[in-house]
């Protein structure tokens, strides 16, 4: 297989050139592909292929439902140790602390909220244990405007669960 670069509009940063010349074979088929520069000026191939990449860095935020499914990993599995280990390796991940003090506190304040924001929402108990319809809120992310709604209606007592 083979990628065809023709203007400028495609791959227009060596990130978005690599990304391009990454997908030039077929995953699983091929073991290379081809990258085709056509009616490109050399220097600027040259500096598509030879310049550096920035330094890419993800997150991965813990949230309150991340938090809520946590816990009902712990609740479901009597707080199995192979959960309890899998749990920490999740918290530990360098995309979600700061590896500093000032970062794990930060993580530590925001795990203590989410906790505190799922007791006052009645989805979990003095425990951590589930309560009402904290599975159905574990599968909404919080970014979602039903999850407010959701969680509006429980507080005014417009929903009530099992």
């Amino acid at each position: 297989m083979s990628f065809l670069i023709c203007s400028r509009t495609q791959c227009s940063t060596p990130i978005q050139y690599r990304q391009c010349a990454g997908r030039a074979g077929r995953r699983g088929f091929d073991l290379k592909g081809n990258v085709v520069f056509y009616g490109l000026p050399l220097d600027r191939v040259q500096r598509l292929v030879m310049s550096r990449l920035p330094s890419l860095g993800g997150n991965f935020p813990l949230t309150s439902t991340l938090t809520l499914r946590l816990l009902n990993l712990l609740h479901g599995s009597n707080n199995a140790e192979i959960c309890v280990k899998a749990i920490k390796s999740i918290v530990n991940l360098p995309q979600i602390v700061i590896n500093s003090p000032i970062g794990r506190e930060q993580l530590l304040h925001h795990l203590r909220f989410s906790i505190e924001y799922l007791r006052r929402s009645h989805l979990i108990d003095q425990t951590g244990g589930p309560l009402n319809l904290f599975s159905l809120a574990s599968h909404l992310y919080v970014g979602l405007s039903i999850f407010r709604v959701f969680f509006a209606h429980i507080d005014m007592n417009l929903v009530h669960g099992t």
